[in-house]
């Protein structure tokens, strides 16, 4: 049961990412470039999706499933961070935005 809610609890978060990457990403390019850097996002996003069932899967063969959590853990605790440094507010500046490109 606690494997249940600990998986909830990663999933919650989870979607709460793709659901700011989805908002955050088209904000932070050009609008010459828009496209492509939300695409470039989302395709890591995509990638990471297919390459964590073959990690996950290697580790719960290895009896490691706490190390599933912990690798999980650390992605997302350093897409916080990277996320904190380096995103800023475009609140009211989407048009020097799209000048800068």
């Amino acid at each position: 049961m606690r494997l249940l809610f600990s998986a909830m609890f990663f999933a919650f978060f989870q979607d709460i990412g793709s659901w700011a990457m989805t908002v955050q990403t088209p904000e932070s390019y050009p609008v010459q470039i828009r496209g492509k850097g939300a695409a470039l996002a989302m395709g890591w996003g995509r990638f990471g999706g297919m390459i964590s069932p073959l990690v996950a899967g290697f580790l719960i063969g290895a009896n490691s499933i706490v190390y599933v959590w912990f690798i999980m853990a650390a992605f997302l605790f350093t897409a916080s961070g990277m996320t904190l440094l380096l995103a800023y507010e475009t609140r009211g500046d989407l048009e020097l935005v799209s000048r800068e490109a």
